[in-house]
């Protein structure tokens, strides 16, 4: 995990902080800041999440980032410092002069309206656009205390970034805010995934011979992005099953009893973070009788030597 954020900033200034790298299986990301406080938990889109603050108080800001997974354990953690310095309040500010809002996701494509809400004395407010497309915006005019809006079409995957610089009826700026979207890609032109295979998205392994009512353990192997596989087994006996979580490249096992002669089937289906069957596998076992069940010779000859043995005895008895 790793931040990408100012290392320096004035007090006064509102930063947006993205920590990218979140490990998989990662849902929410917890923010959580002092010097500046603020805690936030936002959910994480693309590997990365958003976290935005506003440095009110000149010093070190220490922001800690905790990926958790969606019980809300934690999976990683990282930290980022801001020297904030202090600043005279009549210089323009972040946040100062006006605002902005609107949509905070978005796929490639959208159009959507950005709102400029003016404070004070701010008269007019000039708009720009960082990975979006504004056209060529001129100043607008903006009615003390009120607002307006401006289109912008989200062209390209990541973080599009709208900034406003307001400005007095004089021209003298008063201040700037900034407003951000995570565009992600449509998934309706995704190209279709493959169907799931076998061998794919992880392996099986364990004991290939056994005896009836034995208990084995089946190893499963995650490959690539597999985070959870679901077990299911064929004359044998595996209970109910939830899926079972799994690291990227780790492993997990699972019991089976092995209920009956022939041949017992274990099978397993890998998934990703979201559910996606990456691919499935397969481990057989041959399942024979427990030779110390079986019964002793039977053939017609002994049976009636025997016989003969008992009546025999009975008469000596009697005698």
């Amino acid at each position: 995990m790793y931040f990408t954020a100012p290392s320096s900033a004035k007090q006064g200034d509102r930063i947006l902080i993205t920590v990218n790298g979140l490990p998989n299986g990662t849902e929410t990301v917890k923010f959580i800041a002092a010097g500046n406080s603020g805690i936030d938990i936002v959910n994480a889109s693309g590997g990365s999440a958003n976290f935005m603050i506003s440095l009110d108080l000149s010093g070190t800001t220490s922001i800690e980032a905790i990926a958790q997974d969606k019980f809300g354990g934690t999976l990683a953690s990282a930290s980022h410092s801001i020297s904030v310095q202090s600043t005279a309040f009549d210089s323009p500010r972040l946040g100062m002069g006006g605002s902005l809002s609107g949509i905070t996701q978005a796929i490639v494509g959208t159009m959507t309206d950005i709102i400029a809400q003016g404070y004070g004395e701010s008269e007019q407010v000039e708009f720009s656009a960082s990975n979006a497309d504004m056209g060529w915006m001129m100043p607008q005019p903006i009615a003390i205390g009120g607002s307006i809006a401006a289109s912008v079409r989200l062209t390209t995957e990541g973080l599009a970034t709208i900034t406003a610089t307001f400005k007095d009826k004089l021209g003298n700026i008063l201040g700037n805010a900034s407003h951000s979207i995570q565009v992600t890609a449509d998934p309706a032109k995704r190209p279709a995934a493959s169907g799931p295979r076998l061998g794919m998205g992880g392996s099986l392994s364990g004991i290939t011979e056994a005896i009836v009512g034995a208990m084995a353990d089946i190893q499963a192997t995650g490959y690539g992005e597999t985070t959870q596989v679901e077990f299911s087994a064929s004359n044998a006996e595996m209970g109910w099953m939830m899926p079972a979580r799994i690291s990227p490249g780790g492993s997990t096992s699972a019991s089976v009893k092995l209920t009956a002669e022939g041949v017992a089937t274990v099978f397993a289906t890998f998934k990703d973070s979201l559910g996606t069957i990456l691919g499935q596998a397969q481990h057989s076992i041959r399942v024979t009788a427990d030779p110390a069940r079986k019964p002793g010779p039977t053939d017609m000859a002994s049976l009636m030597n025997a016989r003969a043995a008992e009546i025999m005895k009975r008469m000596g008895n009697k005698s």
